[in-house]
C-alpha cells in the first residue's frame, strides 16, 4: 500500500489482543440487490450501521466474516497476508448460505480502502 503516517504513539501495541478495537473509520458496501449488482464501497467514519429491520442478519442469522490484518513492514509500508485467499473464503461462505458472493475485486479494494484509512493504526 506505500507509506503511511506512523503509528499512534498513545496505543499500547504489544497489549493488543484478539478482540474490538474500533477505528476511526469503515468501510460499507451496498447489499446486492434481485439484479446481481453490488455498489462500490465507501470510507465512511466509523459508528452505528443503519439496519433495515427484516434484515436477514437479524431475523435468520444469515451473515458472513472474514478477517484479516493488516501489518505494517520493517520500512513502513502496510502489507496484508494472503488477501486474495480471504476474498476466496468469503465468497465461498456467501455461497454456502445462498447469499450473493461480494466480487472478489471489491473485496480486496474495500479491504485496501479500510488499511489506508486506518493507517494509523
Amino acid at each position: 500500500f506505500g507509506h503511511y503516517p506512523t503509528p499512534r504513539a498513545d496505543v499500547a501495541w504489544k497489549d493488543l489482543g484478539f478482540g474490538l478495537t474500533t477505528k476511526d473509520t469503515k468501510v460499507s458496501i451496498a447489499s446486492c440487490p434481485r439484479d446481481g449488482e453490488w455498489s462500490s464501497h465507501r470510507v465512511e467514519p466509523y459508528g452505528p450501521l443503519p439496519l433495515e429491520p427484516a434484515a436477514t442478519i437479524l431475523n435468520y442469522g444469515q451473515g458472513v466474516f472474514e478477517g484479516m490484518k493488516a501489518f505494517r513492514t520493517a520500512t513502513g509500508r502496510i502489507v496484508l497476508f494472503r488477501p486474495t485467499m480471504n476474498a476466496a473464503r468469503m465468497a465461498g461462505g456467501a455461497d454456502r448460505f445462498l447469499m450473493p458472493p461480494v466480487p472478489p475485486e471489491l473485496f480486496l479494494d474495500a479491504v485496501a480502502a479500510t488499511a489506508r484509512a486506518n493507517a494509523e493504526w
